[in-house]
């Protein structure tokens, strides 16, 4: 999770561009939820056009800024109710997590949005989408910064 900096400016289009236009990354998970009962089966088409499905984020430990330039080398493992259903870095996503922000930031800008100052984004599914139910528990690792879980009640 990735929150923007107040910038001003050309567009970033490298990823050392895009640090200066962060002024946090923590890690996190995703929480999707859609009223849709078949949105993971029927595709990513179906994910786009609920918005991405996006439910909110939980925010865990802050990353150092020292290591944002080796977020690719940092394998993240997805466990729910202690068993591991998914395990990637970031270098297996589309231009990583500062091209996510690229993209959200051309993306409003095209749409005649300003990016806002504190605002997080979302930077992808790393280790892939997992369906959980209440009562179930998920907890993401990420190796060397630490690991965040989430009860689904």
């Amino acid at each position: 999770m990735l929150k923007l900096a107040p910038q001003a400016g050309p567009l970033p289009q490298s990823n050392t561009d895009t640090m200066a236009w962060v002024s946090e990354i923590r890690i996190g998970i995703e929480v999707a939820s859609s009223p849709y009962p078949g949105i993971n089966t029927d595709g990513p088409w179906v994910t786009v056009s609920d918005h991405g499905n996006n439910a909110g984020i939980v925010l865990g430990a802050v990353v150092k800024p020292a290591n944002w330039g080796e977020l690719d080398e940092i394998m993240v493992e997805m466990f729910i109710d202690g068993h591991s259903v998914g395990k990637a870095s970031t270098a297996s996503m589309l231009d990583g997590p500062f091209g996510a922000v690229r993209f959200a930031l051309a993306n409003l800008k095209s749409r005649g949005i300003a990016p806002q100052n504190g605002l997080w984004i979302s930077t992808g599914a790393i280790t892939g989408v997992h369906e959980i139910a209440l009562g179930q528990s998920a907890t993401a690792r990420f190796a060397g910064l630490g690991a965040i879980s989430v009860n689904i009640d």
